[in-house]
């Protein structure tokens, strides 16, 4: 989608429509990705960070001191392209040019309104809250490791259910002091689990025997329910 200068909400919808998209479609697009980020969240992350007891996680911190150092900060700003109903391969060659763009001088705020499917985008712009590089996905950790601040990733396929563009807006060293933080500890501990809770979540929706995948939201969540399986298909 080219840059715009759109003031109003039914300014963009009219841009999108020139464009060939249907903002309608967006919307429920939206409303599916939020509707899937809320579910894992709820059943997932937030049962699994508050299940530790008092004893976990002190006895984790005992062991696990160095990572609760003041860490490597990294605050992110990214545009986030959905596969979902649409050609992998095209969405790839988008993110390129995009890449681009932006390594040119391009707004990067500005890309970001204009381009990304996160629901929120036009209002944060992208942005992230800094958070420590040790806690970064690996996939993201490692497109990111070198880049610095101001600069733009290579795009990256975080989850196989779209392509995130990148950017450093800023980094801060890490020093040596430890100090003890129950929800720092809390998010350690559900960081090192959290992917293995998910497979296991979705796995478990699937086999459920009552649940039966809408076509609607097929392609938000086929990437993830089936993924397992697609890995372990031989020649793979």
């Amino acid at each position: 989608m080219k840059q715009n200068d759109m003031k109003t909400l039914d300014g963009m919808y009219e841009e999108m429509r020139k464009q060939g998209v249907d903002p309608a479609d967006i919307r429920e697009m939206w409303r599916k990705q939020i509707t899937r980020e809320r579910a894992i969240q709820r059943e997932v992350q937030g049962k699994l960070y508050w299940s530790f007891n008092g004893k976990d996680i002190k006895d984790y911190y005992e062991k696990n001191k160095s990572k609760f150092n003041k860490p490597e900060m990294i605050g992110l700003s990214e545009i986030f392209l959905s596969f979902a109903g649409r050609d992998p391969a095209t969405i790839r060659e988008r993110a390129k040019k995009l890449v681009a763009e932006a390594r040119g001088g391009a707004d990067f705020g500005k890309l970001v309104a204009a381009n990304s499917d996160r629901p929120d985008a036009a209002k944060t712009l992208g942005k992230f809250d800094a958070l420590p590089v040790r806690d970064l996905n690996q996939v993201f950790a490692k497109v990111l490791a070198g880049v610095k601040a101001g600069s733009i990733a290579e795009p990256v396929e975080g989850d196989e259910t779209g392509i995130s563009i990148l950017r450093v807006d800023e980094r801060t060293d890490a020093s040596t002091e430890a100090m003890f933080d129950e929800g720092a500890v809390r998010l350690a501990m559900t960081n090192e689990k959290i992917v293995d809770e998910q497979k296991k979540f979705m796995k478990e929706l699937r086999e459920d025997a009552y649940i039966k995948i809408s076509e609607n939201y097929r392609p938000i969540v086929s990437p993830i329910l089936f993924a397992d399986e697609r890995t372990e298909k031989p020649g793979n």
